[in-house]
């Protein structure tokens, strides 16, 4: 398995995780950490953005790659 395919894998199940846990604490004290799900979401967020942006980056210059290349071989 690819390393960002991992990653975003572990991705998912922590905040899946954390939701559940979260959900229990809601459950038990009527009240949740307001700044910790702020918090937890935002590192999420920006890391699956930037993982993104880096797959997208990635698959645009292997085209240009290939596309450079087919020209080449049509010279």
């Amino acid at each position: 398995m690819k390393f960002s395919k991992m990653c975003t894998a572990l991705m998912l199940l922590s905040v899946l995780i954390f939701t559940i846990i979260m959900i229990i604490v809601f459950c038990a004290k009527d009240a949740v950490p307001d700044e910790l799900i702020i918090a937890f979401f935002a590192f999420w967020g920006i890391e699956g953005g930037a993982m993104a942006w880096i797959k997208n980056t990635d698959t645009k210059n292997i085209r240009k790659k290939k596309k450079a290349e087919r020209e080449n071989e049509k010279q």
